[in-house]
């Protein structure tokens, strides 16, 4: 399998569970197909979709075609990401505790904001690597002060830092 095989592969099994063409397809290849596994793996982790991508071959039980190492590993990877999407939620509905608290409303975006829209079968499902959120212009000052006084810091250098569009 090529890069663009496998990919396409990847997108595919990523609808299984809504496209039935794809899930034949998928099912087909698995079935009569050797797949080049460590390319899957590859692809899928640099898109950040390999949780999913187990949680879809889960769905519709096709984890059974799957070499048992890998089946394995995939479950471990998912496990581990779906423990840290639980920290990720704790660590939201706290930050929007405080800053409720403090009259200003933010607003969860991304990957956090799905996660706490309940929009995944399986949170674990969403790979996040952090809590992206925005409140009012007005509430700016005040939002980065209250986060401080509560013990949030700023993180250093980030490449946001000079365009002035996120705070660190």
């Amino acid at each position: 399998m090529n890069y663009k095989e496998t990919l396409f592969f990847i997108a595919k099994c990523l609808t299984i569970s809504l496209e039935e063409k794809n899930r034949d397809e998928i099912e087909a290849i698995l079935k009569t197909t050797d797949v080049d596994w460590e390319a899957v793996v590859k692809v899928s982790t640099g898109h950040f979709v390999f949780p999913a991508l187990y949680c879809n071959l889960k769905r519709v039980d096709f984890l059974q075609y799957l070499p048992h190492e890998l089946v394995s590993f995939m479950e471990y990877i998912t496990n581990v990401n779906r423990e840290r999407n639980k920290q990720i939620i704790t660590q939201a509905e706290e930050l929007n505790s405080v800053l409720l608290a403090n009259n200003i409303t933010p607003i969860f975006l991304k990957g956090t904001g799905n996660l706490l829209a309940g929009i995944y079968d399986d949170i674990a499902e969403r790979m996040v690597g952090d809590i992206d959120f925005l409140f009012s212009k007005q509430d700016y000052p005040k939002a980065i002060s209250v986060l401080t006084k509560n013990k949030y810091s700023f993180v250093g250098k980030t490449p946001y830092e000079l365009d002035y569009r996120h705070y660190p």
